[in-house]
Formats: structure tokens, sequence, C-alpha cells
């Protein structure tokens, strides 16, 4: 026997669906439980978007279309046998198991080879190296503010300009070497600690 008094039905809101099957990408995001501005960076990254908003208009999307391309970005690149046009049957779990494990290995080993690096003093902390890239430009700049002053006596003294040009291109690269000559500048920072 039907019930003459349904239950009232509570509406949580209503979502308009335009004559292409497009829904704001508000409603989208109440849909799918996140913020508008994801589903908008989303259509800024590339995601289909039927039509663009502008200021007092929402952005429309259709709602398969956008959930297809997301599926597609968030798949994993290896979920897929490598075959001719690259759409092979998903990968057993067993496949999947034996790739990450192999993945891990190769990180370990790669992180071994960067600490056995390390330990023989062929790598050295970022820090360390910026400090003296920092310190070389910094001693460099100031030989370079203070070259006119150094050489102005001794050019003063000489008459001839092939000579003059000489003798100032011989400081300018005694200076630029101490910001080339990188390996030296490193172990000298690391010496000094």
């Amino acid at each position: 026997m039907p019930d003459d008094n349904p239950a009232p039905v509570s509406v949580a809101g209503v979502i308009d669906i335009y004559s292409d099957g497009s829904i704001t990408v508000g409603d989208a995001a109440r849909l799918l439980g996140c913020t508008r501005e994801a589903i908008n960076s989303h259509i800024r990254q590339g995601a289909p978007c039927v039509f663009r908003g502008k200021a007092g208009v929402a952005s429309r999307i259709s709602l398969g279309d956008y959930l297809a391309w997301k599926a597609d970005r968030d798949a994993p690149a290896d979920d897929f046998d490598d075959d001719d046009d690259g759409a092979g049957p998903p990968t057993t779990d067993k496949a999947r198991y034996e790739r990450a494990r192999a993945r891990r290995q190769e990180i370990l080993a790669t992180t071994d080879e960067l600490e056995l690096r390390r330990i023989r003093g062929e790598l050295i902390p970022r820090s360390m190296a910026v400090g003296c890239i920092e310190d070389r430009f910094t001693a460099c700049a100031s030989k370079l503010r203070t070259i006119a002053h150094r050489v102005a006596p001794r050019v003063a003294l000489m008459s001839e300009q092939r000579e003059i040009a000489d003798y100032l291109q011989r400081e300018i690269a005694v200076t630029m070497t101490d910001v080339t000559d990188a390996v030296t500048a490193l172990d000298d920072h690391i010496r000094r600690g």
C-alpha cells in the first residue's frame, strides 16, 4: 500500500544544466567537493572548458569531459604496456609492484652513490657553494671598482696606447681569474670551512 504522506525531500541546491550539457564551475565544485579555484586552475592547465567566464559570468564545463581529462592527467604513465599505439591493456598488480620495486632500488642506488661522492669530497652542500660564489663575486666586484685607482699611477707614466691597453688587460684578467677559477675557489672555501 503506497504511503500517503511521503517524507519531505531536502534539497541541498539546484544545479542548472545548460542546453549544451555544461554546468557552471561553481556547481561542478559543489558536486565534486572541491573549490571553484581548483577547477579554474585545471582549466588554465588545459582542462576542457565549454565557456570561459568573464567578470560576473561563470565559466562552464562538461563534467564528463572534465573528469576524463582529470583521470588521464592523474593516471600513472606506467599503467599501460608499451606497444605501438601506447594504449595497451592495464598491467597487473604484480607488474606494477615489480616496477615500483625497481624504481625504489634505483632511487636507493642513486642515494648511495651521492652519499659516497659526498664522503669523497666530490659533493658539497649547496649553501657552501653559494657562499663561495658570493664571496668570489664580491671580491671581484671590489677589485674592479678600485682598478682605476690602482692602475692610474702606473698608466700615467706610460706613453704608448698599446702598452696602456696591454697593462689594463692584464690587470682585468688577473681580477677575473678569481671568479673563473671555480675549483680552486671551492677548495679554498672548503678548507676555510
